[in-house]
């Protein structure tokens, strides 16, 4: 059980250049403030992963995706009603906000809604107020093992760590989902055919269209 105590340590954290490890419904993963440089590149050297590998954005709300993505198409923008909250992850054209520590160096950024009730609490309890512009958002680099090891289980219990301080605190999560990516800067056609192998969650009628 994530209590209140719990939860505002891991806020304390993030805020303050922490890394913790986050359950989404898909896997652990190591988090940190997104619009903190310094944070973002402690997960790299934590896990020894490259600095070319980008990260994943998860944003509290899917209002936020317009502040970290410079261009959104109507594509995309359907994708996050039908799939968000949940295990999809859009990759779009990146904003002056998300930097080259987030992305890797490249031109577009990673964007996700999670769907997991720890995930969605410490996001929401990060807060930053009802624009989208000054929500906190955190970077998650999938599995909480080294990138050099291979994946561990999902089914243990995740650990919130101060990368400075050594502490650790329990955070009990649900079994993860399968994850989709969608890479939303090519065409509409190329997006349909990746969307007819995602789950989905809204119901559709017989021509199609969507009845959520």
């Amino acid at each position: 059980m994530l209590t209140s105590d719990l939860l505002a340590r891991a806020v304390e954290l993030l805020r303050h250049g922490g890394v913790i490890a986050l359950p989404t419904e898909t896997v652990y993963g190591l988090a940190a403030n997104a619009e903190d440089e310094l944070a973002v590149r402690r997960v790299f050297a934590i896990k020894g992963r490259p600095a070319t590998h980008p990260l994943i954005v998860h944003l509290a709300h899917a209002d936020d995706l317009k502040s970290w993505a410079r261009h959104v198409p109507e594509e995309a923008q359907r994708l996050a009603r039908a799939f968000w909250p949940g295990p999809l992850t859009l990759v779009l054209p990146r904003s002056a906000r998300a930097t080259d520590a987030v992305t890797g160096g490249q031109d577009t950024v990673a964007v996700r809604v999670p769907q997991h009730p720890v995930a969605r609490l410490v996001l929401a309890a990060l807060g930053g107020g009802d624009q989208p512009s000054k929500r906190t958002a955190v970077v998650l680099a999938p599995q909480t093992n080294t990138a050099t090891r291979s994946p561990g289980a999902t089914s243990s219990p995740p650990v919130v760590t101060s990368a400075t301080r050594g502490r650790r605190m329990t955070v009990t999560a649900s079994s993860p989902a399968a994850a989709s990516k969608v890479a939303c800067a090519s065409p509409a056609a190329s997006l349909a055919r990746r969307v007819s192998t995602l789950p989905r969650k809204v119901s559709t009628d017989r021509s199609g269209r969507s009845r959520s």
